[in-house]
């Protein structure tokens, strides 16, 4: 109940000057008369949530935030990067949840952010699209089926987006919540051509 009443918009008894700061997005403008960018109170009052919840890990980070034209991205400063990113980036994951949920509950609508902190996003991408192709050139090798170790939907969408221009390839996800994994599917050539 008290963390509920915290994260209440117009909750001040908490609020201080512990570095959320809010860097709005050049293309959405004052008034975001392009309709594209993120209103500036929703990127501050997503900067404040995750400021509150991240200050209750005793790690002395601060939160930034800025409006990308599509997200809300939020970044997370200090030096316990470890421990906000969580294994796999499940910690990241989960503030990002938690956020968005709070978010999407006062505004009435899905609001959709990246919470990110030194760059952990960008690295994983890299690190699963190179996996990815590894895994696919292994496919095409044994020209059969090779199936990935579980992932989260982010991940899963990672390997699914490195793959999805290669003709000889299909990516097919199968199995359900924690459990879900990637199928990466070799492409049968046809039979005129083994004729």
């Amino acid at each position: 109940a008290r963390v509920r009443a915290f994260l209440r918009p117009g909750n001040d008894a908490e609020r201080d000057d512990r570095g959320s700061d809010v860097a709005p997005h050049p293309s959405s403008g004052a008034s975001g008369a392009s309709g594209a960018g993120i209103a500036a109170a929703m990127v501050v009052r997503a900067s404040e949530v995750l400021q509150t919840i991240v200050s209750h890990f005793d790690v002395g980070a601060t939160v930034t935030a800025h409006d990308d034209g599509d997200h809300i991205v939020l970044r997370i400063d200090g030096d316990s990067s470890g421990l906000l990113i969580g294994r796999k980036g499940q910690t990241l994951d989960a503030l990002e949840y938690i956020v968005g949920r709070i978010l999407a509950r006062e505004e009435q609508r899905t609001v959709h952010l990246v919470v990110d902190t030194e760059g952990y996003r960008d690295r994983r991408r890299e690190s699963l699209e190179a996996y990815a192709t590894r895994m696919a050139a292994e496919a095409k090798r044994h020209r059969r089926p090779v199936t990935l170790d579980p992932m989260s939907p982010r991940d899963r969408r990672v390997v699914h987006m490195a793959l999805q221009r290669d003709p000889e390839l299909t990516t097919r996800s199968v199995g359900d919540g924690h459990e879900r994994k990637l199928i990466i599917v070799p492409q049968r050539s046809g039979r005129s051509a083994s004729r």
